[in-house]
């Protein structure tokens, strides 16, 4: 699994362009980094009951979003826009957009290359008209 430096332009794009299709297999097939939440006062990650490291989120429009990258030089970006906003460095972790994909709940939109210049966002309606098809 490699990081595709490419990806964030050919997902804004696609997206732009409406073809859901595309979006949704690039996505799938790639390695996605996503920041773990860390608790201010104790400097550990924040999990879930069953011990799942809990993402960074960021509240949208339309709810709430999974923040990840489709590259580092994404992600470095965002650290340096959002310092402000986000006191603790957040642990990068690779995960393959699938695993992504599959475990996100279905009220998660996703939050791609946030602060750069191919940020896109994907609302949760856009999941839902991915299943329809």
């Amino acid at each position: 699994m490699t990081i595709d430096s490419q990806l964030g332009q050919i997902l804004a794009e696609a997206i732009e362009d409406d073809k859901l299709d595309i979006v949704l297999q690039k996505l799938a097939e790639a390695e996605i980094i996503v920041l773990q939440q860390i608790d201010e006062e104790t400097g550990e990650s924040v999990a879930d009951e069953h011990g799942d490291v809990n993402v960074v989120l960021a509240e949208m429009d339309e709810g709430i979003a999974v923040v990840c990258f489709t590259d580092e030089s994404y992600a470095d970006k965002f650290s340096e826009v959002f310092a402000d906003r986000i006191p603790v460095t957040c642990p990068r972790v690779a995960v393959t957009g699938g695993s992504l994909l599959a475990s996100m709940p279905e009220d998660c939109g996703l939050l791609i290359n946030s602060g750069s210049e191919h940020e896109c966002y994907l609302s949760p309606a856009f999941f839902e008209a991915g299943e329809a098809e």
